[in-house]
């Protein structure tokens, strides 16, 4: 316990500075929300000494860069932020999303591969784009047009607000796709 202690008050509030400053050295390689998942830990590797946080910052970037789904969810989150926009609307059904995204020009939706990239290239479908989505916790829900008819049919869809937190943590706040497409561009 005794070579531990050190560690253990900086994490308890004994010292709230360096703790700030070890959280806020992470690899610059590591960007959005694989940043936030490691910083914790790299800062726990800072604290430890020697060569601790040089070894935890190598695994991360080792570690998180098996995640390629990462970057297309990333692009897929820019690219509906912008039909939304485009269309001005509060909600979209799952079909036309999938429809919009599809025909968005120099976007991988109409030539799909799966999220690695293993499969014969077909155009997203409504299940694949949930299964996208689900890595910022959003899900497809239930939705009338206007107010709910007695006995209609809903459809599956998305509300915009349920990608607002999504696009401040991943997204740059102006509109438009410059990230998406350097992205684009750099896998090329």
């Amino acid at each position: 316990m005794g070579r531990h202690a050190g560690v253990r008050e900086t994490f308890t509030g004994a010292d709230a500075a360096a703790r700030d400053r070890a959280a806020a050295r992470v690899s610059s390689a590591l960007k959005n929300r694989a940043a936030d998942n490691w910083r914790p830990l790299v800062a726990v590797a800072d604290a430890c000494g020697g060569d601790w946080g040089h070894r935890a910052r190598e695994a991360a970037v080792t570690m998180s860069g098996q995640h390629a789904d990462e970057d297309l969810a990333v692009i897929l989150l820019h690219d509906i932020r912008a039909v939304f926009s485009r269309a001005d609307v509060d909600r979209i059904s799952s079909r036309n999303l999938v429809a919009d995204l599809i025909d968005l020009e120099d976007a991988p939706w109409s030539e799909y591969r799966g999220r690695q990239s293993n499969q014969q290239p077909r155009p997203l479908s409504q299940t694949q784009l949930a299964q996208l989505l689900r890595f910022f916790a959003i899900r497809p829900g239930s939705m009338w047009r206007g107010p709910r008819p007695q006995g209609g049919k809903s459809a599956k869809g998305y509300y915009r607000d349920q990608f607002e937190q999504a696009w401040r943590s991943y997204c740059s706040p102006h509109s438009g796709q410059s990230a998406p497409s350097v992205l684009r561009m750099l896998k090329r």
